[in-house]
């Protein structure tokens, strides 16, 4: 049976990150909660897992070829805007 489940997501800003989710995950949402970042996807917990690739890019930064949003957090009061996106590794 499907579920949300939320997972940390690092701040290494511009620089690829890989997190293992379920093969059919749905990323909901991407936020900043209690200081930390996290993603919401529904999943099937107990079905195969791969590793998913992500970036983050500040407003005016490059978004790399073949990548696909996923969210936007606002950090510091706002001052600070981070986008992140899903690498898809097969089409680069």
């Amino acid at each position: 049976m499907p579920r949300v489940y939320k997972y940390d997501l690092p701040s290494t800003f511009n620089e690829p990150f890989e997190l293992r989710l379920p093969d059919t995950a749905i990323l909901l949402h991407v936020a900043e909660q209690r200081g930390a970042l996290r993603l919401w996807a529904r999943v099937n917990p107990d079905g195969p897992q791969r590793a998913w690739r992500f970036v983050w890019v500040p407003t005016g930064g490059d978004v790399p070829a073949f990548a696909a949003p996923v969210g936007t957090v606002l950090l510091m009061g706002g001052a600070l805007v981070y986008h992140l996106f899903l690498l898809d590794e097969e089409r680069q």
